[in-house]
């Protein structure tokens, strides 16, 4: 985020507290009338109409030892936050910077959770963030203020500015804030917040889980985790306050969406700290998932008429799922057997990088699916589907069944299918090996070799499935046998 316009207004404190060290301090009286506040506000920002609250928190006075130090001015002196303490460095840097406004951050929470009864120096209403706006009745005495902002609703959102702290030294101040506006805190209206699991699977509940985690977050921290399953109507409800007792923090102010909670106790690098009761970050809610996951997953927030209930719907759609039939094919060589034989073919699921168990078509047996078929048909073994994105991996083989006269082809194909997610559906690529080379076929055929034993030596007749028509050579031998029989008894005859 830049920067640099905070740079420049937190640089006209520096240059103020400069001034204020070199100066008599004799000659800063409290009573002095400093000059007027200006600011200047991200228009970006819901902050027009906001109600801001000036209060002087410190002035000008010195040490028993003479050294000029900041004061703290009325009520602030009970609050036991030093001005003081932060040494003026050569330069402001970032992490001076960060500490004033840590500084702020600590004074507007004292105010909020002391309990003491601090009355404002000036409360007035930003007319317009667009442009550079008076702060405070007119001249402020010298000293040092602190500016805060209440919180306003917007679209059942809380928001108010983080509070800044203005230095006024004998003249007018501008405080722009144009670029940055510190960031803006936030927090939901809703003290009731119902989270609720939704399905749409039914064309495949079995694959369900049994129960879900969900997450709760306050900002961008997780609070607590919540088991969701049919037992409770897949539903759950908490209250603001249930989480009471823990902290609102920011760890970047410029940030928007970085608040968090934390039970630790703050440090000098938090930005802000508020009960949560009085200052929360937003809720929302996401689902824990373990494993791989066959749906995806959106999130609805919506909220009651009045603002006080918060729905969050989490709905779970089944992806779509892709599917693969892988057909094999036999082809027999050698002799044409006497009979059309049955041929049995195996497929072996061997692992997947999914956290699910390997899918296999229907009428498997466990991890393994044979199939028989004729020669020169093609048999499937049936749809294998895939709900879940992983690699697979599969092999199909002959099974040896011990036929007379057949030499059984040995090969091994591997399917390696890359299954994906598509949007809502899922995408499939196969790779193909056999006995370890790459292949690119669309079926898996398996060639065995058949040698007829009764013919010696085989007449290594290929069968085509066509029978050969043997009525004209029968009927021409028959022919030529009945001619010889009349030429033997002619010439007996003789």
């Amino acid at each position: 985020m830049n920067k640099t316009p905070l740079l420049k207004n937190i640089a006209s404190l520096f240059l103020a507290l400069t001034m204020f060290i070199a100066l008599s301090v004799t000659a800063l009286p409290v009573s002095a009338a400093g000059g007027n506040i200006y600011v200047k506000f991200n228009p970006d920002v819901p902050l027009e109409k906001t109600t801001f609250r000036l209060y002087q928190v410190g002035e000008f006075g010195h040490d028993s030892a003479g050294k000029s130090i900041i004061v703290p001015y009325g009520d602030f002196a009970s609050c036991g936050i030093d001005l003081n303490d932060i040494e003026i460095p050569e330069t402001p840097d970032k992490e001076w910077i960060e500490k004033w406004l840590a500084k702020a951050s600590d004074l507007e929470n004292w105010i909020l959770t002391s309990g003491a009864s601090v009355s404002p120096d000036w409360t007035g209403e930003l007319v317009n963030q667009e442009t550079r706006q008076l702060v405070g009745d007119g001249s402020q005495n010298n000293g040092i203020y602190l500016l805060v902002g209440e919180e306003r609703l917007i679209d059942q959102t809380y928001w108010a500015p983080v509070p800044v702290l203005i230095m006024v030294l004998n003249g007018d101040t501008d405080f722009d804030l144009s670029d940055t506006d510190l960031k803006v805190k936030s927090r939901s209206i809703a003290d009731k917040h119902i989270v609720t699991k939704l399905w749409q699977d039914t064309e495949y509940d079995a694959g369900r889980p049994t129960s879900v985690k969900v997450g709760i977050y306050c900002g961008s921290n997780l609070v607590d985790t919540v088991e969701l399953s049919g037992a409770n109507n897949w539903s759950y409800t908490w209250f603001t306050t249930n989480y009471d007792s823990l902290v609102y923090t920011s760890k970047d102010p410029d940030v928007p969406g970085s608040q968090g909670v934390t039970t630790e106790k703050l440090n000098a690098d938090n930005d802000f700290k508020l009960d949560l009761g009085d200052m929360q970050g937003s809720w929302r809610v996401d689902e824990i998932v373990s494993g791989q996951s066959l749906y995806t997953r959106s999130i609805k927030v919506t909220g009651s008429d009045d603002g006080k209930t918060e729905y969050f719907s989490i709905t779970n759609t089944l992806l779509t799922p892709v599917i693969h039939n892988p057909p094999v094919l036999k082809t027999v060589k050698g002799d044409e057997p006497d009979e059309d034989e049955m041929f049995e073919f195996k497929l072996k699921a061997v692992s997947t990088t999914a956290n699910i168990e390997m899918p296999m078509p229907s009428g498997s047996d466990g991890k393994t699916k044979t199939i028989q078929a004729k020669a020169g048909t093609p048999k499937e073994f049936g749809d294998i589907i895939f709900r879940a994105p992983g690699e697979y991996y599969y092999e199909i083989s002959e099974v040896d069944t011990g036929l007379d006269g057949y030499k059984y082809d040995t090969s091994i194909y591997s399917l390696h299918y890359t299954v994906t997610v598509d949007g809502t559906k899922l995408d499939m690529k196969l790779t193909t090996s056999k006995n370890g080379k790459a292949v690119d076929i669309a079926q898996y055929e398996f060639v065995n070799e058949y040698t007829d034993e009764d013919v010696p030596g085989g007449s290594k007749k290929i069968k085509t499935g066509d029978d050969t028509n043997l009525v004209l050579p029968v009927a021409a031998f028959a022919g030529a046998l009945i001619l010889l029989v009349i030429l033997i008894i002619k010439r007996k005859k003789k």
